[in-house]
């Protein structure tokens, strides 16, 4: 994320965080119920891609981290649901944490740039069959399901053969091919065509990443009044705004205004009728614009109303693992707002529920922190990074080496700071690469007389 988020990006992965339980439901050794999900092989692709051979059966491979709070909407929420039972035998189905470094060769295969991603994949010629970025409500992953098998039976029409290119080009990370094909698939798409807002939100993504958020921002903009699904535009709608935010300042701006404003006609789109991550990552996404646009009023006035809906909604879950779905978004709105510690209840009830999992406390670590509970922020530190594994534990260092400035410890600030970017140098996921670079050049500024804790 950009400006006002890149500390809560780089320090805590809260941009896309979510807390979750280290060995997720439905995993093996933890069967779910009969028929109420898929029952996932976990972290081996050698094995799920035997399996699916065997068994003549596409693979669907959920790619997701623990930090990841779309994974685990799509966990708690999407995959129980009654409309995916009947494609539990159907696929082989595996899930890939891109933090356990034993997936180091997956993702070199299949480079990830978006949590979660989701891919169906062809075990014959190991060729991707299906691709899909971000959060999913059940309709838009049922979608996915079926042109998945579709794809597997050579049962596809010209838009869907267009867009498997395109997904598979994606996959790969050659996203300046992905982009030809993308537009060829809506080119040739007939009218009601079901993917086609997969096909958009997937073009933004490659659009975004091929650094050309000029485009992005305008396709977003042709694309979201043919879009008729509520939580398809709202998932488009976020998409774009994400893009503007980096459009260069001057005229591009004007640009950026008009995706915000018709961004914000989808924002009052029935609260029922959109999965609540995906309305929260658009309340995201708008919070951001508004700030960048200098509108600091608005800005406040719609974080508060993002902090009510994300408690409202909340309230509403069941279990710890359903709650914690809200928290990364949580801390993000409190932080915006200015009042760290709105958020700090909630993240304690988070921990006393899932103690096995790092998040809660590396995430209390930052709100005690900018609260200035300097002395409750280290030692919410200390329980983190006893939890924390592979990727994970460069941010937790990379924070405690903030809480460390903070206190006056500069020896221990910078020698924790040295930790993390040796952890983070065994990463092989893009999101911990990206924040290895930013501590790399954090660390050679960290001498200097402005370096100052991430407050």
């Amino acid at each position: 994320m950009r400006h006002a988020w890149i500390l809560l990006l780089l320090l805590s992965a809260l941009t896309v965080g979510c807390a979750t339980a280290r060995t997720e439901p439905g995993a093996r050794g933890t069967p779910s119920a009969p028929g109420s999900m898929p029952e996932f092989i976990e972290n081996d692709y050698a094995a799920a891609l035997r399996e699916a051979r065997t068994r003549h059966l596409p693979l669907l491979i959920k790619v997701w981290a623990p930090w990841c709070h779309a994974c685990l909407s799509i966990q708690a929420n999407v995959l129980p649901h009654p409309s995916v039972a009947p494609f539990a035998a159907r696929y082989v189905w595996l899930a890939i944490d891109t933090d356990d470094p034993a997936n180091a060769a997956f993702l070199q295969r299949f480079p990830i740039d978006t949590w979660p991603t989701v891919l169906v994949i062809d075990p014959g010629g190991e060729t991707v069959l299906a691709r899909t970025v971000g959060g999913a409500s059940v309709e838009q992953f049922v979608s996915l399901l079926e042109h998945g098998l579709r794809a597997s039976q050579g049962q596809l029409e010209a838009a869907d053969k267009a867009l498997v290119l395109a997904d598979s080009h994606s996959a790969a990370g050659n996203h300046a091919e992905a982009v030809l094909a993308y537009r060829e698939a809506l080119k040739k798409a007939p009218a009601g065509w079901p993917a086609r807002a997969r096909a958009v939100t997937t073009l933004l993504n490659s659009l975004g990443a091929a650094g050309e958020s000029e485009s992005c921002t305008r396709t977003a903009l042709e694309e979201l009044p043919q879009l008729q699904a509520a939580e398809d535009q709202t998932k488009v709608a976020a998409v774009g705004v994400a893009c503007s935010l980096d459009l260069p300042e001057g005229d591009s701006a004007a640009l950026r205004g008009q995706l915000v404003l018709a961004a914000e006609r989808t924002l009052r789109l029935p609260p029922e009728a959109v999965e609540p991550d995906l309305r929260s990552s658009l309340y995201e996404s708008l919070v951001e614009a508004r700030q960048m646009n200098g509108d600091e009023a608005g800005a406040t006035a719609l974080a508060e109303e993002w902090l009510v809906f994300l408690e409202r909604s909340a309230g509403r879950e069941r279990t710890p693992q359903e709650k914690t779905v809200f928290d990364g978004h949580r801390v993000m709105a409190a932080l915006s707002l200015g009042r760290p510690e709105q958020a700090v209840p909630a993240l304690e009830e988070s921990e006393k529920a899932l103690p096995s999992d790092d998040n809660p406390p590396t995430r209390l670590a930052m709100l005690y922190l900018q609260a200035g509970r300097l002395e409750d922020a280290l030692k919410a530190n200390d329980r983190a990074l006893a939890l924390a594994r592979g990727a994970a534990r460069m941010r937790v260092l990379n924070l405690r080496s903030d809480i460390l400035l903070a206190r006056g410890d500069r020896s221990g600030a910078e020698e924790c700071l040295r930790k993390a970017i040796a952890e983070g140098r065994t990463a092989v996921d893009m999101s911990s690469r990206r924040q290895l670079v930013w501590l790399e050049k954090k660390l050679k500024a960290f001498d200097a007389t402005e370096v100052a804790p991430s407050r």
